[in-house]
This record gives C-alpha cells, structure tokens and sequence, in this order.
C-alpha cells in the first residue's frame, strides 16, 4: 500500500496529468458508502469534493503558521496554474479527503451547501471586506449532531454484521480503485 501511495504521489507531483481525478475520489466514495448501508446523502458529486478540496486547502493556508501538522500543509494539495485548487488530487491528498469526509462528514454538508450556492472558500476569503464588515466566519454547532458520526457508525455496523475481513477486503478493493497498479 506504502509503494502504491508514494508512486501515485509521486507521478502526481512530476506531472499533473497523473493527478487522481476527482472522479475517481467520488466514485471511491459512493462505493464505500453505498456498501456500508450509509445513507444516500452520504453521496457525494465532483462539484462537492472540489469545495471541499478548496475549503481545506484554504484552511491550511490560513492555519500553517499557527502550528505544523502533516495534515495542514498546504503543500498536499494539487493546484493549477492560477494557484486554485486542481481538478485532480494528489495521493495524500485524496488520503485526507476520504478520511475527513468519513471522520467529519459535517465538512461535506458544508461544502453542500457552497455548492448550493455557488461560492468556493477561497473566493469568499479573497472578495475585499466592508471596513464595518464583521470578519468571515464558520459557526458549527458540534452538540448531538447525527452527522459528526454518521459514516463511522455506518462503518462500525458493517464491520459487525460482515466481519472485520469482509470490512478489510472492501477497503483493499476501494484502495486498489483509487490507487490502480501502474
């Protein structure tokens, strides 16, 4: 597995064409999703990957002089030649994608609803500010919230009632998917 993510990151950063589509993030994820008996808005588009995508990597930026982490250096992410977020992702990338949509599924309700509205974070973050304007910020509201929990529950339940080697050989086959052999 160590071999396939370090190739893939690897193709990805030499040349943007090896980039994984976002695509392949989303069908990956619907897969998963659909197999662990989620339910169906736990599904996700291309269009909500990409907030996504653009929301963490702008958080990363905006967070990376506060403290260092792996997963907060705006450096994973795949950029195009304007400095925005790629169509495609870097394979530590995908990696974080996939674990925060699992881990903090809120993330993608948020991205949702930016969708929705047809706003990327970055965007709202570079529009010039009204000197009265209050700052730009992001109320959650983590209290008893179904969504915190809600594909890792699914996920636990599957494991249950298949088996932690059926759980293991769904998660093979999904890493195989995102991560086909060159």
């Amino acid at each position: 597995m160590r071999r396939r993510v370090a190739r893939a990151e690897f193709a990805a950063v030499s040349d943007p064409a090896n980039l994984i589509p976002e695509q392949r993030v989303v069908d990956v994820w619907n897969e998963y999703v659909r197999e662990i008996g989620a339910p169906e808005d736990a599904l996700v588009t291309v269009a909500e990957v990409h907030n996504l995508r653009d929301g963490m990597y702008t958080g990363s930026q905006r967070m990376w002089g506060f403290g260092q982490s792996l997963w907060i250096i705006p450096g994973i992410y795949a950029l195009d030649s304007n400095g925005k977020v790629a169509a495609g992702c870097r394979a530590i990338e995908a990696l974080k994608v996939l674990h925060d949509m699992e881990n903090s599924f809120i993330s993608v309700k948020s991205a949702r609803e930016r969708v929705q509205k047809g706003v990327l974070v970055s965007d709202l973050l570079r529009q010039p500010q009204p000197e009265a304007a209050q700052p730009i910020s992001t109320v959650v509201s983590l209290a008893q919230s179904p969504e915190l929990d809600l594909i890792s529950a699914c996920a636990r339940r599957y494991s249950e009632e298949h088996g932690q080697k059926a759980y293991k050989e769904l998660m093979e086959r999904l890493f195989q998917e995102l991560f086909p052999a060159q």
